[in-house]
């Protein structure tokens, strides 16, 4: 007779066949990070650690890693809360507007975030300091040439399974002009700015409802929230914003009017909708959310990021959450991993544990967070 933990673990193991889930990771020099090195990453990513310690950088870093533009590193620094560049600029300032990635801000130290998954292969990152900068300064009452000791402008480097390209960024009056591969590995970024922006999260909504794909999502919130009969994107004043239809209401109102914990979780379904085979990294996931409903939310978070075939990357800081979900780590422990982050003498570290281990951790009362 075949027990049942034996059938579960098969039908995990099949389940996780067709997905592209990012396993290894290699951080070089990047924010609090000097060196980084993961491996066996799982679907399920939780990460906890104490305030500054590296969990935002550390999504940070992924969302570098997938990406193909310049312009990421500008906008991410934007949600960190530094001011947005202005065009034109000098072509030494393109080094401050980065600096702030790199580990002590030390530019002359090559910046390095690579992944690789189980199905495309490798991706890699580079960012590296270029002295092309020359000087003529008199020497001996001759006009010689030096090449400056300071970095004058930063050099890209990526490597995708479809090949590698270096570019150097070119500051022009029309904006931020540099060469970039093609592909991207598609990621969406949740953080306490992006997660409640009403045009980004009505966008998402509008595209999938234009391909009836908003049915997972709808169906979702009213098996928690059974007052909630529909969900519909309006332009009052031209705002997008997804509006709900509550029972007892004559009117349609703003899915944030109605609650900011329930508008969360829309955006949160909606990015995983919006990034198959992709991943979804969630800053603060159970910040608004009601610690009885926990378990649900996140049940059918799960549930969706599955169909999906989308991995989850997820931040946190409460004990209530992690005791919430310890029941669906427990039944599913393979699929799970915890990432600890702490910072000791201005450098930040991660330790790496199994689902097996945090929901041991989880039942016995040990603190992980």
């Amino acid at each position: 007779m075949v027990c049942s933990s034996q059938l579960i673990a098969e039908a995990v193991s099949q389940k996780s066949e067709p997905f592209q889930l990012i396993r290894n990771l290699e951080i070089d020099n990047f924010r609090c990070f000097k060196q980084v090195k993961l491996h066996d990453v799982r679907r399920f990513t939780i990460i906890t650690g104490p305030n500054g310690s590296g969990k935002t950088a550390l999504l940070e870093a992924l969302f570098v890693g997938g990406g193909n533009t310049a312009e990421i590193y500008l906008r991410t620094n934007v949600w960190r809360g530094k001011e947005e560049f202005t065009i034109p600029m000098m072509p030494g300032q393109m080094v401050p507007l980065v600096e702030d990635y790199f580990f002590q801000f030390d530019v002359t130290q090559p910046l390095r975030v690579w992944f690789r998954d189980n199905h495309t292969g490798e991706r890699e990152v580079r960012l590296v300091a270029a002295r092309d900068e020359v000087l003529s300064l008199p020497l001996d009452a001759k006009a010689s040439e030096a090449v400056s000791s300071q970095p004058s402008s930063i050099k890209f480097f990526w490597r995708t399974p479809k090949g590698e390209l270096e570019a150097q960024p070119e500051v022009t009056a029309a904006g931020l002009r540099l060469a970039r591969p093609e592909d991207v590995y598609f990621m969406v970024f949740l953080n306490t700015l992006t997660v409640g922006s009403a045009k980004e999260i009505a966008g998402r909504y509008s595209t999938l409802s234009s391909k009836n794909q908003e049915g997972p999502i709808v169906k979702a919130v009213q098996s928690i929230f059974d007052y909630v009969q529909g969900l519909t994107v309006l332009s009052p004043g031209g705002s997008p914003a997804i509006h709900a239809v509550v029972r007892g209401l004559d009117r349609k109102i703003p899915l944030g009017l109605l609650s900011a914990g329930i508008n969360k979780f829309v955006a949160i379904l909606g990015a995983i909708c919006s990034a198959p085979n992709g991943a979804v990294l969630i800053d603060e996931v159970e910040n608004g959310w009601y610690h009885k409903v926990c378990p649900q939310m996140w049940k059918a978070i799960v549930d969706l990021a599955e169909e999906t075939h989308t991995q989850i990357f997820a931040t946190t800081h409460s004990k209530e959450f992690l005791e919430s979900i310890a029941p669906a780590v427990t039944a599913d422990q393979r699929n799970y991993c915890l990432l600890r982050t702490e910072r000791r003498n201005g450098e930040s570290t991660v330790t790496a544990f199994s689902g097996e281990e945090l929901a041991r951790a989880i039942e016995q009362g040990f603190e992980v967070r």
